[in-house]
């Protein structure tokens, strides 16, 4: 019986201070696991989309406008400088720059953009087009579908 109790105290008091030990070293242990990549992380990205998809614009007439907004989403861990363009691209045809500027989203942040572009001429099948330069993401929806 002494010697059951013994065996008992001893795994216990080993149970414990391995319980000690590695709480005390958490921190070193999660550095290291982050370091082979075994700790999951948040993907970075940026979210790039139309508001109000569904009701995007699908016919243009010469001399009404186009009207739609977008949003640039930063879920990059880090501020971003995002340079963007919206131009209008004619099957067929060349492409027209319509706007193009910069935005600059602190991690986190989101920035909605609403434009309104005027058609001078009449134009047949097009897309439009909203296009993150340096991050090779665009969005668009067409216009005049046949």
């Amino acid at each position: 019986m002494k010697d059951k109790t013994f065996k008992l105290i001893t795994i216990l008091t080993i149970f414990i201070l391995t319980l000690v030990f590695l709480y005390q070293a958490k921190d070193s242990i999660y550095a290291g696991l982050n370091a082979l990549k075994l700790i999951p992380q948040n993907e970075r990205l940026t979210e790039l989309y139309f508001e109000n998809s569904s009701f995007l614009p699908s016919q243009s007439a010469k001399g009404q406008p186009v009207n739609f907004s977008f949003t640039i989403h930063n879920l990059e861990g880090r501020a971003m400088y995002y340079a963007y363009s919206v131009y209008l691209e004619p099957v067929g045809g060349p492409r027209v720059i319509l706007d193009s500027n910069v935005a600059i989203l602190a991690d986190g942040e989101y920035e909605k953009f609403i434009k309104s572009y005027k058609m001078e001429t009449a134009i047949k099948q097009s897309k439009i087009v909203v296009s993150l330069n340096q991050q090779n993401e665009q969005i668009d929806f067409l216009l005049n579908r046949n």
